[in-house]
């Protein structure tokens, strides 16, 4: 915000004349005051409209996470289970001792009974062909889904996204599939309007 501000007030005192200062998108409600005292007029929502900017890592904030990265085991080697990768886009925000965790299996029953860990030290800087899952039970088979909740960058991915409704009905169903840009994605028309 300090860079922010001190911008504007140069760009002020060349003659330009600033009716607007977006601050950045790492926001939460709680942050909105702040933001305003320091001088923003606007700020971009970002994470802040699915619950998981850096700050959501560490305190419960008002937002409700609303994000998942689904994937599903491809192989299994060695006790570990290979999930496929393509939005595993994972920052530093996540601390080596809290390693980022998952739920497995071929039902939702089954995913509130089986957890896994993202290996330690897979290099996610590449290209994320697979993800290495280490579950806890040694539960998991090949075609199980793998559910992931992390702080993603969908441009950053090549996953595609699926925005859903219904959750809270307990009756979910497909809106839209869209790309990384965000662009509907042809072959994957939305289910028809559930009631």
């Amino acid at each position: 915000m300090v860079t922010i501000m001190r911008s504007a007030e140069r760009l002020r005192q060349s003659g330009f004349e600033i009716e607007q200062i977006n601050a950045p998108g790492n926001t939460s409600v709680e942050a909105m005051e702040a933001v305003a005292r320091a001088g923003a007029t606007h700020v971009e929502p970002g994470h802040a409209l699915t619950g998981t900017t850096v700050w959501h890592a560490v305190e419960e904030l008002p937002e409700r996470p609303a994000m998942i990265y689904l994937s599903e085991v491809a192989h299994l080697h060695n006790g570990r289970a290979f999930v496929l990768g393509g939005g595993l886009y994972l920052d530093q925000v996540t601390p080596p001792e809290q390693p980022t965790r998952c739920l497995f299996g071929t039902s939702a029953e089954a995913l509130l009974q089986h957890r896994g860990r993202l290996e330690q030290g897979a290099d996610l800087r590449g290209i994320d062909y697979y993800g290495v899952v280490v579950p806890e039970d040694g539960q998991v088979q090949v075609g199980d889904s793998v559910v992931f909740a992390f702080r993603a960058q969908v441009f950053a991915t090549r996953a595609y996204v699926a925005l859903l409704a219904g959750l809270e009905s307990r009756r979910p169903w497909v809106v839209s599939v869209l790309d990384r840009s965000l662009r509907p994605v042809p072959g994957f028309p939305p289910d028809p309007p559930r009631p």
